[in-house]
């Protein structure tokens, strides 16, 4: 089960998320952003939106897994057996030099929000022109995690406008 709510943009909007970072990520919709880059599925997707080169947009959104929608237990949670599988699509406009990139990545919090490991992506660019390229991975649930902040960062790399041409489609976050 997708523990993200919005996990592609399909509401519309960046409904479920908390935008930050100097610029603002979109709802993007059959190429609006960019001619000929569309939604790997769906009508919409995330796209970085407008900034200054090297100035990242960023969407988070915190998933509580005590209780939560899957209800987990404190014990369930630092059993030790659980893994996080993280899932996403991206994809990166190149008219020129530098593609634009996009990085996901997890925090895992305690009880009192406290960091206890954050894993990442790293920085990823899609060299499908247009295209979607995929990013999975699962990582063990580290023990006292009781919520995980997904973080979507979108960052202008070429010199060229003021867009920050990095997509991502289909977020999936599941604990199995």
């Amino acid at each position: 089960m997708n523990l993200l709510r919005n996990p592609g943009a399909e509401e519309g909007s960046i409904g479920g998320w908390y935008q930050n970072g100097s610029s603002s990520v979109i709802a993007d919709s059959n190429g609006a952003f960019n001619s000929g880059y569309f939604p790997r599925t769906g009508t919409y997707c995330f796209a970085g939106g407008r900034g200054e080169k090297g100035s990242p947009s960023r969407l988070i959104q915190n998933v509580n897994l005590l209780g939560g929608v899957q209800g987990f237990t404190e014990s369930q949670l630092d059993a030790g057996s659980l893994r996080v599988e993280l899932i996403f699509y991206y994809q990166t406009y190149n008219p020129w030099i530098d593609y634009d990139q996009v990085e996901v990545s997890l925090t895992f919090r305690s009880g009192s929000s406290s960091i206890l490991q954050t894993k990442t992506s790293g920085e990823k660019a899609c060299e499908k022109d247009p295209g979607w390229c995929d990013y999975m991975e699962d990582f063990p649930l580290p023990n006292g995690t009781r919520s995980i902040d997904y973080t979507m960062t979108f960052t202008q790399k070429n010199i060229f406008g003021d867009g920050i041409d990095s997509y991502t489609d289909d977020n999936s976050l599941r604990v199995i």
